[in-house]
């Protein structure tokens, strides 16, 4: 877990060279799983409270994919699924 906004964003937008950079066997290939579901550096982009983030979640868990996770976890299964699934027909 990252321990700042930026930090998380970094995560997210770093997450193929962080895959690139594991070099020891299976960890290579193991899965990647990112967890931003309604977390406080999506609050403080939209300015909105947890419950209300499920949209920020979604947005963030589609640039997961596309930066290659595996896994994602959230709050709003629902919702969360039909992002996903949308997102890994465009990119995989």
């Amino acid at each position: 877990f990252a321990k700042t906004a930026e930090g998380n964003w970094d995560i997210i937008k770093r997450l193929p060279h962080i895959r690139e950079r594991l070099t020891y066997g299976a960890i290579r290939n193991a899965p990647f799983l990112l967890g931003p579901s309604r977390k406080g550096f999506l609050g403080q982009l939209t300015g909105r409270p947890a419950p209300e983030r499920d949209m920020a979640t979604a947005a963030a868990i589609v640039a997961c994919v596309q930066a290659g996770a595996d896994i994602v976890r959230v709050h709003n299964v629902g919702a969360a699924r039909d992002a996903v699934l949308v997102a890994d027909r465009v990119w995989r």
